[in-house]
This record gives structure tokens, C-alpha cells and sequence, in this order.
């Protein structure tokens, strides 16, 4: 899209403020969707109604400690000194709340830092699946548009404006973005037979294989020829891998916490900080490829050895899928339920 003949060139002076302006309106029409369209549910009552049903059990453990108590304690002469014993003992109570809510802050910093460190088995795996997969995907798009314009319209981002080097490689950049509109169409039809047919036909692991393998072979082809409908039609399953990066290491994790829910390496441990684990693992992964691709590109002559790096990384990642542990939580569930039926039977006997 060439951005100097639309109506934003009333409104800004460069391309790059065009592009980056629409897609920061975009991100904030969209946050505001999601915090309109979800509603959050209240879990517990506040805390000052907790509190207030603490000073009425206090008041009336006061009242009960006041029954043995000689007649002269109870009466109305005496109601300043019970009063100010009540005062004491809320004041304790306010003490050890607080003490608590410090002792369960520190726990809670504990907690999720032995979650970052300490990881399941089960879950370093799939940690190192997201890696190499954000690793492949982020790596390729970062440098697929440059790709096409160097390599397959043999373009030249330093060339004279309007050059036919730089109008090449302008082409080239263009086309590279209706391959990835395509990859995207691809990705939706993908999520959609993955949730509805694959998963249940070969399972979570067999699928994650799938999916990196097919990416991995379609970044190789993109690498090696040099014809834009052969790489336009390569490009359309890239998405593949990325789809099931963004789903099945989530539902893995869910898996685990119900099969694993009586081991001691996950019983501890919450839902909420294993997702961020895997969440982070594309960071991490952004900053390996800020490592390790500049060292690629500066050690190359062209684009190509880029695209290669990343279907290799997307190779490793369906060589690591081999050893995702998939729990059959179906069959775990049935013989928990015939265990209570069994003991349910030896109770009524």
C-alpha cells in the first residue's frame, strides 16, 4: 500500500508515522473492546466486611469470657473497662493481620520465584518448544520483507528513490505482505480444523510435530527457490506452527495441573504463573534472535542463510515436540470416579 497516495498525507509527513499511528489506534480500539466485552466476576466479599465479622466474634467471645465473671465486672459501671479490654484485643487482632499479610507477601514473592526456577519436567519442554517455535516465527517475520525485495525482486533499499532498484524492492515488499495476509487466512482454517478434527484424531503432541514440520519445510522452500507464486504458496502455512504455539502449550499446562494434581512438583503450583512461563518464553526467544540473527547476517552474502536459521530452529522444535508428555486425563477421571463408587459401595455395607 502506498501510504503518500491515501488521505493520511494530509495528517502526517513520513509513511513510517502513518503506519505506526494506525497501528496504535488499532491496539487501543482493540483494548478498549476487551475491557468492555469481559466482565470479571467477584470471588470473595471485601475485606471491610471481614473485618467487621472479626470485631462481632471478638465482642462476642468478650461477652461469653464475661459470664463467669463477678456481677460487679458485668454491669453497666463496668462497661469502660470492657470496652477498653475489647479495644486491646481488636488492636492484637489488627497486629496479626498484618503480620500475616506480610508473612503471605513474602510468600507469595517466594512462590512465583521457585515457579520461574523450579520447573516441571513436563513443562521445561514445552518452555523449549516456545523458545526455538518464537525463535522460527518472530526471526521470519522480521526479515521475510527484506528477503523478497533483495533476493526475489532483486531490489535495493539504498538505491536512489525511485530507482528501478528501489521501485523493485518497494514491489518486492508489497508482495511479501500478501503472502502473509495469507499465511494468516491459512492460520485461521487451521485453528478451526485443529480444535474441531486434529487434535482429537493424533492428539496434542502429534499436532505440535505437524505443525512445526510443515512450517519448517514450507521456511526451507521459501529459501531455496527463487519464484514468487512457489513462495507465495509456501508462505500460506507458516501460520501453521504459530497457531499451535498460541494454543496446545496452554492446554498441556491445564492437563497437568488436573492429571499431576496429587504430585508435588504441581500441586503447588498456580495456572496463572505457569501461562506467564510460557508467555515469556517469546521474549526470551526475541532476545536470542537480537543475538544470534545479527550474527548470521553479518557472516552471510545474503537473506537466504536468515529464512534457513529460522526453518531450523522450527526443525529443532518439532524434534523437541517428540518428548511432550500428552496425560490421558479422560482415563485418569474414570478411575477416580470408580474408586468412589467403590468406596461408596464398602460405606453402605
Amino acid at each position: 500500500l502506498n501510504w503518500k497516495n491515501t488521505f493520511l498525507t494530509n495528517f502526517f509527513t513520513t509513511e513510517v508515522e502513518a503506519v505506526f499511528t494506525m497501528a496504535t489506534i488499532a491496539a487501543f480500539i482493540l483494548f478498549i473492546i476487551s475491557l468492555s466485552c469481559c466482565k470479571e466476576k467477584v470471588l470473595r466479599t471485601p475485606n471491610h466486611t471481614k473485618k467487621q465479622h472479626g470485631n462481632t466474634k471478638l465482642r462476642h467471645n468478650m461477652n461469653m469470657t464475661c459470664q463467669p465473671l463477678p456481677p460487679s465486672l458485668c454491669q453497666s459501671g463496668s462497661e469502660i473497662i470492657k470496652h477498653n479490654y475489647i479495644m486491646i484485643l481488636e488492636a492484637n487482632e489488627n497486629n496479626n493481620h498484618h503480620h500475616h499479610q506480610w508473612n503471605k507477601i513474602v510468600s507469595c514473592y517466594h512462590f512465583y520465584f521457585y515457579g520461574m526456577i523450579k520447573l516441571p519436567y513436563e513443562l521445561v519442554i514445552l518452555c523449549l518448544v516456545s523458545i526455538f517455535g518464537w525463535i522460527a516465527h518472530i526471526g521470519f517475520l522480521f526479515f521475510f520483507s527484506d528477503y523478497m525485495g533483495q533476493f526475489v525482486f532483486k531490489g535495493n533499499n539504498n538505491g536512489v528513490y525511485n530507482s528501478s532498484s528501489y521501485t523493485a524492492y518497494r514491489e518486492g515488499v508489497k508482495m511479501s505482505s500478501l503472502a502473509l495476509i495469507g499465511s494468516n487466512v491459512v492460520g485461521i482454517l487451521y485453528i478451526i480444523m485443529l480444535e474441531r478434527w486434529l487434535l482429537k484424531r493424533i492428539g496434542a503432541r502429534m499436532s505440535m510435530i505437524l505443525g512445526f514440520s510443515i512450517t519448517c519445510i514450507a521456511m526451507i522452500i521459501i529459501a531455496t527457490v527463487d519464484n514468487y507464486p512457489v513462495i507465495l504458496c509456501s508462505c500460506c502455512a507458516i501460520d501453521v506452527a504459530t497457531v499451535s504455539l498460541h494454543s496446545i502449550p496452554y492446554g498441556l499446562v491445564g492437563k497437568y495441573h488436573q492429571y499431576y494434581k496429587e504430585d508435588s512438583r504441581w500441586n503447588t503450583r498456580g495456572y496463572g504463573t505457569d501461562s506467564s512461563v510460557l508467555n515469556n518464553c517469546m521474549y526470551f526467544g526475541t532476545l536470542l534472535i537480537s543475538i544470534t540473527f545479527g550474527f548470521i547476517i553479518d557472516h552471510s552474502t545474503s537473506m537466504t542463510s536468515v529464512i534457513l536459521a529460522a526453518g531450523i530452529s522450527n526443525c529443532i522444535a518439532a524434534v523437541i515436540s517428540i518428548l511432550i508428555i500428552e496425560p490421558d486425563v479422560n482415563h485418569s477421571s474414570t478411575i477416580i470416579n470408580d474408586e468412589q463408587l467403590k468406596c461408596s459401595h464398602i460405606t453402605v455395607c
